[in-house]
């Protein structure tokens, strides 16, 4: 009698178990996850070039640039007392953060030919643009160009103390200024403003100098 009752008790497990997986295979649940995507980030660096001059306007003149064009302004026959400027405006239209370099060069001549200047050889005066058109360089971040030039600070010369040219070579070459994505502040703006002495002595040893200023803008990671 003891080994029947075990056997029954044990085929009435059996067909709980089988009835509890019956029950469950009749309950189903899907979900999706489609259309997955990576895409990767840019940097867009967009210079624009501007200037302005106290001479004649016909007497300068400004490629703006643009993405991918390159941009500049020349001055033609500046005169002592007179007064100029670049500006570049750089925004990043990347959706990326990078950081932003600069690459400057310059070439100096100094083979003018006039009687004011051979009489100031002939007094052993020396030098040309770069020792005698004086300088100074601003530079703002913002989130648009009217944002970063309220923002601007001296970071060569000031107000009433400017230095000569041949000194933009070393700020130039040691920025490295972060410049945020697009819609951050994504804008920095760099102001250089000449000026030609009135006053000095030796001025006239500059005549029919030229000076050309190349920079070249990188922005990375």
């Amino acid at each position: 009698m003891i080994k029947r009752v075990l056997a029954l008790t044990l085929t009435a497990l059996l067909v709980i178990g089988l009835t509890a997986a019956g029950t469950w295979a009749y309950v189903t649940d899907s979900e999706h996850s489609s259309n997955n995507a990576i895409t990767a980030g840019t940097l867009d660096l967009v210079p624009l070039t501007t200037g302005i001059y106290s001479g004649s306007g016909s007497l300068y003149h400004v490629t703006a640039g643009g993405n991918g064009i390159n941009g500049n302004v020349v001055f033609d026959s500046i005169a002592p007392g007179q007064t100029g400027a670049f500006e570049w405006v750089l925004s990043n239209a990347g959706s990326l953060s990078g950081t932003l370099t600069i690459n400057y060069t310059n070439t100096f001549n100094d083979t003018g030919v006039s009687a004011l200047k051979a009489l100031a050889i002939a007094n052993g005066w020396t030098g040309d643009l770069a020792q005698y058109l004086m300088v100074t360089l601003q530079r703002g971040t913002g989130a648009n160009q009217a944002v970063a030039e309220g923002a601007m600070t001296y970071i060569l010369g000031s107000v009433g103390s400017p230095v000569a040219l041949s000194n933009l070579a070393a700020v130039l070459n040691a920025q490295s200024q972060a410049l945020a994505a697009s819609g951050g502040t994504d804008t920095i703006v760099y102001k250089l403003t000449w000026s030609l002495s009135n006053t000095d002595p030796h001025i006239d040893i500059v005549q029919a100098d030229t000076a050309q200023l190349n920079l070249t803008f990188t922005l990375s990671q």
